[in-house]
């Protein structure tokens, strides 16, 4: 899987798009679980993936099964600016990267857009 972060643009949004895999079900649970609470003042519909509307823009997180058992997570961050792109993917990666440190289930995401 691909740890490159690109940001594109398309006419009004900026988009940002990063796949990474979860070890079960119970993880990809308990990171919708932790991305719901950090942004518990947004509205957010859980319909059928997890979508958080904040002023500048949503994002979603989206669960895709593999072959193996093996859970892909997309964390979609669409935004009209890049800088409210790149802080809320920020917040994203910072707390799949804290549950992976607790439950290590993966690689972590590196965040090329902090430097």
């Amino acid at each position: 899987m691909e740890d490159k972060i690109d940001i594109i643009y398309e006419d009004p949004y900026y988009k940002l798009i990063q796949k990474k895999s979860v070890g079960t079900v119970e993880m990809y649970l308990k990171l919708i679980n932790w991305v719901s609470g950090e942004f518990d003042v947004y509205l957010q519909d859980e319909s059928s993936r997890l979508i958080i509307y904040y002023p500048n823009g949503w994002l979603s997180i989206n669960c895709n099964l593999q072959l193996k058992n093996k859970i892909i997570v997309e964390f979609t961050v669409i935004s009209k600016s890049k800088k409210s792109c790149q802080s809320v993917f920020i917040q994203l990666a910072t707390i799949y990267n804290h549950i992976n440190n607790i439950y290590g289930f993966s690689k972590q995401i590196i965040n090329e857009l902090q430097q």
